[in-house]
């Protein structure tokens, strides 16, 4: 329909009168009398169901109490997805990175209350400020460090609540990934954590390099480094190396010889071998309580008859006979 508008009706710069002007047409006009720049006169008390006004008004927000939060200047949207700290080794630390929360609106927020959440809140290291009111302008910071305690991707938020009537609670969503040898997150064969240490020679654990993989396990030897057959081999050559050792010389190790056992509650040699004979000493001990004393030696050592016994081992049984 066409519409009213403020403006008294010019005939020909002659302004004044009562008349009024109309704007634009309606259903029924012709296609001329459409435009937006079509004018026509009409009487203020003039009506009709095809004139008629629009209303329109100024506001800067519907709401007076409001909050924000940013991140190096940018405002960041109510529960979107997080913008990943870098990756990190587990017992490593990057940048902290600092949220401000600040009130932007006319009115004081009467309780601003923090808190954290998700599976892994405990590898980032957050420090959240006091819970409290915010006057109009006043900020806050929230201060949060990606710390990993484990390998792949590592998930938590934080949480703002406040009295702002249509953007409580305020969700901030954090992400970052922990680098490790176990993980292979572009899976070209090399683990993250290698990939992230040698990040200056162009590897990069978020992007597949085969070529550049393969360029570094060829050449390892060269370097010298090691490829994981070389790795294995050494492991196994070390760990022959450690049993010979042992078996060579058992007594360095605190272990006994194949010659000589030595009795676990006397602490003293009990059976000594020497070649094919066998010498065996024998100390009888007594105690009156088992529960309260110790054992202690009864008379003086026996010395057994020798005893042939060939070869590298042999078995020896000490009966006790009844009293005689």
């Amino acid at each position: 329909m066409a519409e009213w508008i403020e403006g008294a009706w010019d005939r020909t710069n002659n302004v004044g009168g009562e008349a009024r002007v109309l704007r634009g047409g309606h259903w029924f006009g012709d296609a001329a009398a459409l435009s937006s720049t079509n004018r026509a006169i009409a009487s203020p008390n003039y009506s009709s169901d095809m004139v008629g006004f629009r209303v329109a008004g100024v506001t800067t927000n519907l709401f007076t109490k409001r909050l924000a939060v940013a991140l190096g200047g940018t405002n960041l949207v109510n529960g979107a997805p997080a913008n990943a700290f870098d990756g990190s080794r587990p017992g490593a630390t990057n940048e902290p990175r600092v949220y401000t929360v600040k009130n932007t609106g006319v009115e004081p927020l009467d309780n601003v209350a923090f808190s954290v959440a998700g599976e892994h809140q405990g590898d980032f290291a957050i420090s959240l400020p006091a819970d409290g009111p915010l006057d109009p302008g006043q900020s806050t910071n929230i201060t949060v460090t990606f710390a990993p305690t484990a390998g792949s991707h590592r998930n938590a938020s934080i949480s703002v609540e406040s009295d702002v009537p249509d953007n409580s609670p305020f969700v901030v969503n954090l992400s970052g990934y922990g680098l490790t040898t176990d993980n292979d997150l572009d899976n070209d064969g090399l683990n993250d954590a290698a990939e992230y240490g040698m990040s200056a020679l162009g590897f990069d654990y978020r992007v597949a390099q085969p070529d550049l993989v393969e360029g570094l396990v060829g050449n390892a030897t060269f370097v010298p480094l090691y490829n994981e057959t070389e790795r294995l081999q050494n492991y196994n050559d070390g760990l022959a190396a450690g049993r010979d050792a042992v078996l060579s010389a058992p007594g360095t190790y605190g272990l006994y010889t194949s010659n000589s056992i030595a009795d676990l509650n006397l602490g003293g040699v009990m059976l000594q071998k020497s070649g094919d004979t066998v010498v065996l000493s024998v100390q009888i001990q007594g105690t009156p309580d088992l529960a309260t004393q110790s054992f202690t030696n009864v008379g003086t050592p026996v010395e057994l008859p020798p005893v042939q016994m060939p070869g590298d081992k042999g078995f020896l049984r000490i009966r006790a006979l009844g009293p005689q």
